[in-house]
């Protein structure tokens, strides 16, 4: 694969701009931006100026992969607030805060595993 031919060399010597493989025309930052750009000129004339769209366009350009670039940001934006809501129940409990007092032992452990495996669906 190219990324092993890309390891190999950079662990010979330092990398240089030529050692990494071009990407893809459909991959392309300019062949993308040009997909939005049409999309968005289609929104513009469908709707008018002011009414248009980004999402609008944006799904016309990309479909499918640009909702499910949002799902998976909406779900890790999420779990960024996750852990440290966990940590604050966690804490509460081994100060003896008197709002954690229906935690039990197994509960803080329930939580330290949520934080874990909050930490694993955000990467």
């Amino acid at each position: 694969s190219w990324v092993g031919s890309l390891l190999a060399a950079g662990r010979r010597r330092p990398l240089e701009a030529e050692d990494v493989p071009a990407l893809s025309q459909e991959d392309s930052a300019a062949h993308n931006a040009g997909l939005l750009h049409a999309a968005w000129e289609g929104e513009v004339a469908r709707r008018g100026g002011l009414d248009a769209s980004f999402f609008g366009a944006a799904h016309g350009a990309f479909g499918r992969y640009f909702w499910a670039s949002a799902g998976y940001k909406l779900v890790n934006d999420v779990f960024i607030f996750v852990n440290p809501a966990l940590i604050n129940v966690i804490v509460g409990y081994i100060n003896g805060d008197a709002s954690q007092a229906g935690l039990s032992r197994g509960g803080a452990f329930g939580c330290a595993a949520a934080m874990f495996l909050a930490a694993e669906v955000q990467s």
